[in-house]
């Protein structure tokens, strides 16, 4: 893998973790309060990054991206700039594909499984990913517009970032449950 694609691989991978490692540390009850009718337990926002990431990967057994022909225009940099900030950000965003929506009906472990076989997939597509196509744009994001392989990593970590800010929000809600059990 080369190395501009290493380095924001391995931050994502970091990032991701520690989310992981944070639900892990709470109680089953922790991880399925939902604050209010409407919003979403830390399992579904987890369900909800799963669900992002799975599209991009189905996105790229469509097209891949070694077989890419277009360049990311400047207006594309500019949009996936500007969203790489709201997303480093603790404002709410709504989602801007229903699809993206949780369904809740995941476990934990089956949440982690998908979480490590999405990010060994995407490992192995950068493995053999040409360095050449490095400024080719290889996904659309539906606000974004045209990324290149770097940005998608960069917007995966974003992604687990900004939810972070989700998990904190929910965490600091008055009738959030106390720890008593741990998830195991």
């Amino acid at each position: 893998m080369h190395k501009e694609l290493d380095v924001p691989y391995k931050n994502f991978v970091k990032i991701k973790e520690q989310f992981v490692q944070r639900l892990k540390e709470n109680t089953i009850d922790q991880n399925s309060f939902k604050p209010s009718n409407g919003e979403w337990s830390n399992l579904e926002v987890f369900e909800h990054i799963q669900i992002a990431e799975d599209g991009i990967l189905d996105f790229f057994k469509r097209f891949p991206p070694s077989a890419s022909q277009y360049q990311v225009k400047w207006l594309d940099k500019l949009k996936d700039f500007g969203l790489s900030k709201l997303y480093k950000s603790a404002y709410k965003v709504k989602v801007p594909i229903k699809s993206l929506d949780p369904k809740g009906n995941k476990k934990l472990e089956d949440l982690i499984k998908e979480s490590n076989q999405a990010a060994n997939e995407l490992q192995s597509i950068l493995i053999e990913f040409p360095i050449e196509k490095l400024n080719y744009s290889v996904f659309k994001h539906p606000v974004a517009g045209g990324m290149s392989m770097k940005a998608v990593i960069k917007f995966w970590e974003n992604h687990v970032l900004h939810h972070n800010h989700q998990l904190d929000r929910i965490a600091a809600n008055k009738n959030y449950p106390s720890a008593v059990d741990r998830n195991i």
